[in-house]
């Protein structure tokens, strides 16, 4: 029994691995700190109200938290190609949490179920849904005049339904019930951006607006989608 349980769990690390998901883990940060970075040399460009913002202190906020998430980066990538006993260490706890995960799965082909859960590559829709959700928080306003504030505000209301709705639909996993708050998160940052602090409360909207049409594109894949 233990050979045929070691040889199972060898099986799911031929495809999938624990240095190999810290290392894409690792590059996820680098490439997030330097899209924060990017983004911030993008918002410096920008007019900026130094009268009601304190514009420094927002600047080296942002600076330390892409500071942050690349050094975590590059540690994680040099502890996962230079340390042996780090990738030792990650590769015993990453079987430990393979046979956990796979007693919880259906007996049959446990090989692909385990494959399924930890391949980053399924949840591309999701992700395409939040990149169109954050190009409309911070690269539509761009397009909108100073009298146009009103219409601009309700065209992302609208567009925040219907991705919710797509985001709905389209995940069958049930992470995607977190998204409501991932969208309200997210908008508080172009508040300091486009808009006065008085519009922070406008998240609270994003919220339940994002979680209505959340559950619509649920029911709709619940009722209509094929077996």
């Amino acid at each position: 029994m233990k050979n045929n349980r070691k040889s199972k769990s060898s099986e799911c690390g031929n495809n999938y691995s624990g240095v190999t998901l810290l290392l894409s883990a690792g590059k996820i940060f680098i490439g997030c700190a330097i899209a924060l970075l990017a983004l911030l040399g993008f918002v410096l460009t920008l007019p900026q109200d130094h009268d009601k913002y304190n514009i420094p202190l927002l600047t080296g906020i942002w600076i330390a938290i892409a500071s942050i998430l690349l050094l975590i980066g590059i540690t994680t990538l040099i502890l996962c190609k230079k340390s042996a006993r780090f990738k030792a260490y990650i590769e015993r706890d990453y079987t430990n949490f393979a046979e956990r995960a796979i007693k919880k799965e259906i007996q049959k082909d446990k090989k692909s179920k385990f494959n399924e859960y930890v391949d980053i590559k399924k949840h591309w829709k999701e992700f395409s849904v939040l990149i169109a959700q954050l190009l409309m928080f911070y690269v539509f306003p761009l397009a909108a005049g100073p009298t146009d504030a009103m219409g601009m505000v309700f065209l992302i209301i609208v567009a925040t339904f219907i991705l919710a709705i797509i985001m709905g639909n389209v995940s069958n996993r049930k992470i995607k019930y977190l998204y409501p708050f991932l969208v309200s998160t997210l908008f508080i940052p172009s508040v300091f951006i486009y808009y006065n602090e008085s519009a922070i409360i406008h998240s609270i909207w994003y919220l339940v607006i994002s979680f209505a049409g959340l559950l619509a594109g649920s029911s709709i894949q619940h009722f209509f989608s094929k077996k």
